[in-house]
C-alpha cells in the first residue's frame, strides 16, 4: 500500500497557523517520507492579534523539541497562569480561571466536592486559595512546575504563554525551513481541480508559479479560499449565540511589573483584553455592533489603556462560525479558515492544536478514506461545540450584568448540554466534560462559581468524611500553597533570569 502514501503536502498560508501546521508535520514526516510546501504572501499580511495560549501548547513545543528559553527569547513571551475575569457576573466582581487544578483529592473524593462541602457549611470562602496557579498569579510569581519537588504544591502549577503573534510565525517558519519546509512566496490566483472528483491538483500564484500536492491544507484565514471558496463547504452560523462580531486591537507601553495573566474585564456590550509581553502591552475590545457602535468601542479601548499606545487601532471584523466539514475531500482547513468561536478564552488556539493533533492521528492516504473522513469531521465539530458551550457559559450566566447586550444573552435558549451541565452542578456540584472538551473539570468549576453558578447540595460519596477530615485536608493545603507562593520569585524576575529577550534584534 505503500503507492497510496502522502507524498507531497502544500500548506496554504503563514501566520501561526500555517507555519505550526508546517512545523508539526515536517518534525512528523520526514523529507524523503513526504515533502511540504507553503505558500503565503506577504501582501496579503495575518490578522496577528492573537497573543495568549492555552496550556495545550506544551503539547507542540514537546513534538517539536524545543528549547522553551530560546522560543520565549525570540517571540518576546511572558508565561500566562490563566485569567483575571474582571466584572463579569457584575460591575465590581472578580475570580481567577487558571489553568492548574485545585487541591488534592482525599480518600478517592474530588478535591471540588470537598471544598463544596465545607463551603455549603460556611466554613471556607474562596476556592482562589486551594488552586497553586492561581495564589501564584494573584501574587504575580512564578516558577516552572517541572523543577519542584513532586510533593511541593507548585508541581502541579499549570500554565501556559503571551507571545507576539508575529514573532512566534517568523520563529516557527525558521524552525520549519531548517527541516527542509519550502516556503513560497506569491498570492494564489487560481486553484486547479480534478474534473472527475473535485479534488484540489494544484495551487496557481500570481508570478506564475505551478504547485502541486497530495494533500492541502488551508491555513488562509478569513478568505477560507480552498475550503469555502474552492470547495464550496458552506459554513455553519454561530452568530446568534455568541454575537459579538468586531474588535479593536491596540499595543501600549508595557510596565515593569508583568503579570502573569490575561485580564478580561467585562464592558457594556462585549469585553476587554489585556495580555502582558515582554516589549508591550497587547489590548483589544470585543464588541457586538448591534449593541455598541466601533467609535464608542474604540474610545472605550483608548482611555482604558496601561500606557501610551505604540500604534493606531485596528479594527478586525468577523463572524462566529464554522466550517461544515474541515476535512473536505483532500483539504482540511485549519485556523480561521476552520471556523472563529471570538477570542475568549483563547479559543483559535485551541482549535489550531486539536485540528493538528487529530491531523496526525487520523493522518490520511492518497485514497482519502471516507469513514476517516467522517470521523475526522465529526471530532472537529464536537470540538467546535463544546467550546462554543464554554463560552456562551461566561455571558448567560452574569446576573449582576443588566444592559441590553447582556439581557440578550440572559434570555437567550441555551445549547441542551449547556443546560444539563449548569443543572448538573447546581443540583449535585458534577462537572461531566465531554471526551473532546477542550476544557476539563477545574476550568469549569471556576467559571460556575465565579459567574454564580452556584450548587445547592454536594456529592453524596463525600458524606464518607467526617467534616474536621476535610476541613484540616483543606486547611493543610492552603497553608502549603501560600507558603509556596513565599518562596517563588516574582514573574518579571524570573523572566530576567530565564528568558530575557535581546535588546537588539531578534530571530
Amino acid at each position: 500500500m505503500t503507492h497510496q502514501r502522502i507524498r507531497k503536502i502544500v500548506v496554504l498560508g503563514g501566520g501561526a497557523a500555517g507555519w505550526m501546521s508546517a512545523s508539526v508535520l515536517c518534525k512528523v514526516l520526514s523529507p524523503q517520507q513526504c515533502r511540504i510546501e507553503l505558500v503565503e504572501s506577504e501582501d496579503l499580511g495575518i490578522i496577528g492579534v492573537g497573543e495568549a495560549t492555552i496550556a495545550g501548547i506544551h503539547w507542540l513545543n514537546r513534538i517539536l523539541g524545543i528549547d522553551e528559553d530560546e522560543f520565549m527569547r525570540q517571540s518576546q513571551a511572558t508565561f500566562k497562569l490563566g485569567i483575571d475575569f474582571v466584572d463579569w457576573a457584575r460591575p465590581g466582581s472578580r475570580y481567577y480561571h487558571p489553568f492548574g487544578r485545585y487541591g488534592v483529592n482525599l480518600k478517592g473524593v474530588e478535591f471540588h466536592h470537598l471544598w463544596v462541602r465545607a463551603w455549603l457549611a460556611k466554613q471556607v470562602e474562596r476556592p482562589a486559595d486551594y488552586c497553586m496557579t492561581t495564589v501564584a498569579a494573584l501574587h504575580g510569581k512564578f516558577d516552572r512546575p517541572d523543577r519542584a519537588p513532586k510533593t511541593s504544591p507548585i508541581s502541579r502549577l499549570s500554565y501556559a504563554y503571551h507571545l507576539d503573534a508575529m514573532l512566534y510565525a517568523k520563529y516557527l517558519r525558521k524552525y520549519a525551513e531548517t527541516r527542509g519546509v519550502k516556503r513560497t512566496e506569491g498570492k494564489v490566483i487560481k486553484v486547479d481541480q480534478n474534473p472527475e472528483d473535485g479534488f484540489v491538483t494544484a495551487l496557481h500564484t500570481h508570478k506564475g508559479e505551478k504547485i502541486e500536492g497530495d494533500l492541502f491544507l488551508d491555513a488562509s484565514g478569513q478568505r477560507a479560499l480552498l475550503i469555502q471558496d474552492t470547495l464550496k463547504t458552506g459554513v455553519t452560523d454561530l452568530s446568534h449565540l455568541l454575537p459579538c462580531d468586531r474588535a479593536w486591537a491596540v499595543p501600549c507601553e508595557g510596565l515593569a511589573s508583568i503579570d502573569p495573566s490575561t485580564r478580561s474585564t467585562a464592558r457594556e456590550a462585549g469585553w476587554q483584553w489585556r495580555i502582558p509581553l515582554q516589549h508591550r502591552i497587547g489590548n483589544g475590545h470585543v464588541f457586538c455592533n448591534e449593541f455598541m457602535s466601533e467609535d464608542e468601542a474604540h474610545a472605550i479601548l483608548m482611555r482604558n489603556l496601561d500606557g501610551r499606545p505604540l500604534a493606531d487601532a485596528r479594527l478586525i471584523k468577523f463572524r462566529t462560525g464554522r466550517s461544515r466539514q474541515v476535512w473536505n475531500k483532500n483539504v482540511i482547513a485549519v485556523g480561521l479558515s476552520a471556523g472563529f468561536l471570538e477570542p475568549l478564552e483563547a479559543t483559535t488556539i485551541h482549535i489550531i492544536l486539536g485540528t493538528l493533533n487529530k491531523i496526525l492521528t487520523y493522518f490520511p492516504t492518497r485514497d482519502f478514506d471516507a469513514r476517516t473522513v467522517g470521523e475526522f469531521n465529526r471530532a472537529v465539530e464536537l470540538e467546535f461545540e463544546t467550546i462554543k458551550d464554554f463560552l456562551i457559559l461566561h455571558y448567560h450566566a452574569s446576573p449582576g450584568r443588566t444592559g441590553p447586550f447582556w439581557r440578550y444573552f440572559h434570555n437567550l435558549q441555551l445549547p441542551d448540554r449547556l443546560v444539563h451541565m449548569m443543572e448538573t452542578f447546581r443540583r449535585t456540584a458534577r462537572i461531566i466534560p465531554s471526551e473532546w472538551d477542550q476544557f476539563k473539570e477545574a476550568s469549569w468549576f471556576s467559571i460556575f462559581m465565579g459567574q454564580e453558578v452556584l450548587p445547592t447540595d454536594y456529592y453524596p460519596p463525600a458524606d464518607g468524611l467526617e467534616m474536621h477530615e476535610i476541613l484540616s485536608h483543606l486547611a493543610q493545603i492552603k497553608h502549603d500553597i501560600r507558603a509556596a507562593a513565599g518562596r517563588m520569585p516574582a514573574h518579571a524576575d524570573y523572566i530576567r533570569g530565564n528568558c530575557l529577550a535581546p535588546r537588539e534584534g531578534i530571530i
